[in-house]
């Protein structure tokens, strides 16, 4: 409507200068280089509208040939993108397939044809790294330090190439500034950790556990389980240094405040008692950790314990330790045991006697059945049907 209003107004102001004019018409005389032109004002102001035309025509022409080649400029702009962008996919499933060739190769085309954007960059780096151009591979994590995006991209590069280089102070230096950076990197946090825990600073590492807790980079339970596999680390280390005490201080620490059921750190608990020479400390704290998760290991750091004793004695201890969870099938698997190398064939039959009548049967029972009766009958064929039932178990 308003186009419509615009264009009944230009029309009316035309028909009123055309009606003026022919009322008006006037004359115009113009000299020049000895010419003399005589023409009406109606003529002159029609051949200076017909100048503009012709002038306004032209500049379109000019503008739409420019406009041509910066199209086409802008054509090949983008296809060369398209190239870069398809380099860089292909370079960065090559990296993925471990084909460091291929990838250094797109990284080049991707180089070229996006004028050595960061992605690009990135590529060269990744794919210099895994290649063993260190040199190479630095520079460009370097430049890409600038770049805001890509700095803790950066900052992972130049920490794996520490590690490859064989500087791991520097690998943790760098792994610092990407927690500075970002505090949830679950790869910078285990690099600090894994390097301070190396060079024996146990109580640093498990201050860095927990401040990744606080900062939400691991979960409070993830935190407690950490915190248990540092302190059992360090216990091992105290127990192959010939303090025990501080060992079980450290095992104590891990089980008490962090991981009740962190079975490395129960293990080693009874060594480092045994070794601090208190074995009934060492086979209370069994019996313990027995009542709330019976395992097989378990059960030979307890009998360990008493290595040096007869057989019937063994089998007493045995029956102590299954105290503490009767009915439990490692119970039974142990007393059993030590009744079988007691030669209590009796005594080993009836404590596997309920772990042979689940479906299938319990495969270590069956394993021992076989040997009770190789051992106390000698009937090889039931020592067979008893080895295919174990078979037939696990699978």
């Amino acid at each position: 409507m308003r186009r419509f209003g615009l264009f009944i107004a230009a029309l009316a102001a035309i028909i009123t200068v055309s009606v003026w004019l022919a009322d008006n018409p006037g004359s115009v005389t113009l000299h020049w280089l000895g010419w003399r032109l005589d023409t009406g004002v109606p003529v002159l102001l029609l051949f200076f509208l017909l100048c503009l035309i012709v002038v306004l025509v032209l500049l379109r022409l000019v503008r739409g040939v420019l406009g041509l080649g910066q199209a086409l400029g802008t054509r090949l702009d983008r296809r060369r993108a398209r190239g870069g962008q398809a380099a860089l996919v292909q370079g960065f499933a090559a990296l993925q397939a471990g084909d460091t060739r291929t990838a250094l190769k797109m990284a080049e085309t991707a180089s070229s044809r996006l004028k050595q954007d960061a992605a690009s960059r990135l590529l060269t780096a990744e794919a210099s790294r895994l290649s063993g151009r260190m040199t190479v591979a630095r520079e460009q994590f370097e430049y890409l330090m600038g770049d805001t995006g890509m700095e803790l991209a950066a900052l992972r590069g130049l920490c794996l190439l520490a590690d490859a280089e064989g500087n791991p102070e520097a690998a943790v230096q760098w792994a610092r500034r990407a927690l500075e950076k970002e505090p949830a990197l679950d790869w910078a946090r285990q690099r600090v950790v894994d390097g301070l825990s190396q060079s024996g600073q146990w109580d640093a590492a498990i201050r860095a556990v927990q401040a990744a807790r606080r900062s939400g980079g691991l979960t409070e339970e993830d935190a407690h389980r950490r915190s248990a596999e540092l302190l059992t680390a360090q216990a091992g280390a105290a127990l192959d240094a010939g303090q025990p005490g501080v060992a079980v201080k450290a095992l104590r620490k891990a089980l008490e405040e962090h991981d009740p059921r962190h079975r490395p750190a129960a293990l080693l608990l009874i060594r480092a008692l045994q070794a601090d020479g208190s074995v009934k400390k060492a086979a209370e704290a069994a019996v313990s950790f027995w009542r709330t998760g019976p395992h097989a290991d378990l059960a030979a750091a307890y009998m360990a314990l008493f290595a040096g004793e007869d057989a019937l004695k063994r089998v007493a201890h045995a029956e102590k330790l299954a105290e503490a969870n009767p009915e439990h099938p490692e119970s039974r698997l142990l007393v059993a045991q030590q009744a079988l190398a007691a030669t209590l064939w009796g005594q080993a039959r009836s404590r596997l006697k309920p772990l042979l009548e689940t479906t299938p049967p319990n495969r270590r029972a069956c394993l021992l059945m076989a040997d009770i009766e190789d051992s106390e009958t000698g009937d090889g064929a039931a020592t067979l049907r008893w080895m295919r039932l174990a078979v037939a178990a696990e699978s």
